[in-house]
C-alpha cells in the first residue's frame, strides 16, 4: 500500500473516532465523564497514530537518502566533467601558443637574417676598427640565432611530450 493510501485511512479512521465521541455528546447519550472514558478507550488507536508518525518519518527519511545519493551521483558526474573540460581547454591553450610560436617564429629568424645582412655589408670607413665592431655585431646575431634555434626546439620537444602524454590519456 502506498504512503499516501495509509495517511488517508488514517485520517478516515481518526474523523469516525471524533465524529463518534462528538456524536454521542451532542446527543446527551454521554456525560462529559463518560466522554473521557471514551477518548480513553482509544488509547490503541492513539498509538497506532504514534506508530504511524514513526513510520512515515522513517519512510521520509529514507526517501531523502535516495535522493541525496543520486544527487551526490549527479554532482560527481558534472564535477569530471568540468575536469575534463579544463583539461581540453588547457591543452587547447597550449596548441594555441604552439601555433603563435610556431608562426612568428619564422619573422624572427627573417628579421635576424636581415639584421646579419646589414651588418655584413662592408663599411666605407672604419678600417679595422669598424670589421672588428662589425665582426662582433655579426658574432652576437649569430649567438643570438643559435639561442633562438634552441630555445625553440626545446619548446617544440616539450610540447611534442606533453601533447603526446596528452593524447594517450
Amino acid at each position: 500500500m502506498k504512503p499516501y493510501g495509509i495517511l488517508i485511512a488514517v485520517a478516515v479512521l481518526w474523523l469516525l473516532c471524533l465524529g463518534t465521541i462528538i456524536g454521542l455528546r451532542c446527543s446527551g447519550v454521554m456525560s462529559l465523564g463518560g466522554c473521557g472514558v471514551v477518548g480513553d478507550s482509544f488509547g490503541v488507536v492513539n498509538s497506532l497514530f504514534s506508530g504511524l508518525a514513526l513510520v512515515f518519518i522513517a519512510y521520509s527519511l529514507r526517501e531523502q537518502r535516495r535522493e541525496l545519493d543520486a544527487s551526490q551521483t549527479q554532482h560527481n558526474e558534472v564535477m569530471t566533467l568540468q575536469k575534463e573540460a579544463a583539461e581540453l581547454q588547457k591543452a587547447e591553450a597550449r596548441i594555441s601558443a604552439l601555433s603563435t610560436i610556431l608562426q612568428t617564429f619564422p619573422a624572427m629568424l627573417d628579421r635576424l637574417a636581415d639584421n646579419k645582412k646589414k651588418i655584413a655589408q662592408p663599411m666605407p670607413r672604419g678600417g679595422i676598427e669598424g670589421m672588428n665592431t662589425q665582426n662582433a655585431q655579426i658574432e652576437e646575431l649569430n649567438t643570438q640565432i643559435e639561442e633562438t634555434m634552441a630555445s625553440f626546439t626545446q619548446i617544440l620537444e616539450r610540447s611534442r611530450r606533453e601533447l603526446e602524454a596528452f593524447l594517450d590519456s
